[in-house]
């Protein structure tokens, strides 16, 4: 009997653990903060891709590529970091076009398995639930454990890289809602009156006396609030105001009584700095690059201790994020394509100074002067080579022309 109040305990902790998951993905502030500084550097630039090694797309497919594919690589960050596996399929446009797409969250749960065959490996078994069965993939970024998170003695979750978030984050809305309810006790007007009538040793007979008394007594206590007190006129005379005072006579033998005040013993600040450094450390970005603005600090231009370690996280993204769209591509076209894909450098340009550094030991070249130009001052004028290029479909160099509606998944 234990033994099954233990294992439903252990799968209520599972379900409950699977839709916290969702919520921090979906809509946790800090955590979409820190997802859109991840999307932020590695998506800041254009996809570039060459086909089949040498072919360079045409402009107008490389346009198509851009703006369909990018809502599909945040969502495939999205996913990557939260379940450690980005579950995908391909969508069929009005016109005819094929285009990416992550499965959204809530329409799909997964459990890590065995895979069959010759080696004993593991993979994530993707199960669609509230949508009608479509054909998807499932590519991994983290390398799947088995029963580590589900078999947890504290808070038994779902397989995912943030596993030990779950708990922090029950942990801390749990304890919010607590203080929420200790101070709408706190701020919520409470009058408690305790009733302390004398007792006399007295006869049966004596006592209906007192009590035709007591009965007599209040009819004319009644009669009394009728008329103004001493308190009411008191108030009464100090003229118009705009604060109306309420006066109440309590009864006899009734005293007024001291509410007790909710004291919440958690540190709710401790909670919610303890939650940010969790969620920095397990996506790979520093906790300052997050704080910075919040506490009025700024970083010294080349300080950040850990900017070559996020950097590196970053290229590491980039890496998967490349082999993904690839992935993607040949899936979709039927042939290959090689994608190009580089993070924001963490270097910090804050004036025309910097500029002329950069330039004195020669990372600055004179060809990079336009391009600086129209980041810096926005675009003045169309370059001659984009002029050129309206002439034809074709580009110079063997552009591929945009024939993309062919193709299957």
């Amino acid at each position: 009997m234990m033994r099954t109040s233990f294992s439903s305990q252990r799968a209520t902790d599972v379900a409950e653990s699977y839709h916290l998951l969702l919520e921090l993905l979906a809509s946790e502030p800090f955590l979409q903060e820190c997802l859109q500084i991840i999307e932020n550097t590695c998506l800041c630039r254009e996809l570039e891709f060459t086909i089949d090694g040498e072919a360079q797309p045409s402009k107008k497919f490389r346009a198509f590529i851009n703006r369909w594919w990018s809502p599909f690589l945040r969502g495939a960050i999205r996913q990557q970091h939260g379940l450690g596996f980005v579950a995908w399929t391909v969508r069929t446009l009005a016109t005819g076009e094929k285009i990416p797409e992550v499965l959204p969250l809530g329409t799909f749960t997964w459990v890590v398995e065995p895979e069959k065959g010759p080696r004993s490996t593991l993979r994530y078994r993707v199960q669609l639930s509230g949508i009608e069965a479509v054909p998807f993939h499932v590519t991994e970024w983290a390398q799947p454990s088995l029963n580590v998170t589900e078999g947890s003695i504290l808070h038994a979750t779902v397989p995912t890289p943030l596993s030990h978030l779950i708990e922090e984050y029950k942990i801390l809305r749990e304890t919010m809602k607590r203080h929420h309810h200790a101070d709408a006790w706190n701020t919520t007007a409470r009058i408690v009156v305790s009733n302390d009538p004398k007792e006399f040793n007295h006869a049966a007979h004596e006592k209906e006396v007192f009590e035709t008394l007591d009965f007599l007594k209040d009819a004319m206590e009644s009669k009394r609030r009728l008329a103004p007190t001493a308190v009411d006129e008191a108030f009464l005379s100090r003229g118009t105001t705009n604060h109306r005072e309420a006066v109440y006579t309590l009864p006899i033998h009734h005293h007024l009584e001291a509410v007790p005040q909710l004291k919440p013993t958690t540190d709710l600040e401790y909670l919610h700095v303890k939650f940010r450094h969790s969620v920095c450390s397990l996506l790979g970005i520093p906790s300052e690059m997050v704080l910075a603005d919040r506490t009025g600090q700024r970083e010294s231009r080349g300080g950040r201790s850990t900017s070559r370690l996020f950097q590196t996280k970053m290229m590491r993204v980039c890496e998967f994020l490349k082999g993904l769209m690839e992935e993607v591509y040949e899936g979709i076209y039927k042939e290959k394509a090689e994608f190009n894909l580089l993070a924001m450098p963490r270097l910090e340009i804050q004036g025309i100074e910097d500029l002329k550094i950069l330039h004195e030991i020669g990372v600055l070249q004179p060809d990079h002067t336009l391009g600086i130009s129209e980041l810096l001052l926005g675009k003045l004028r169309k370059r001659k080579r984009e002029a050129v290029a309206k002439g034809g479909d074709t580009d110079k160099g063997g552009e591929k022309k945009a024939g993309f509606l062919s193709g299957s998944i």
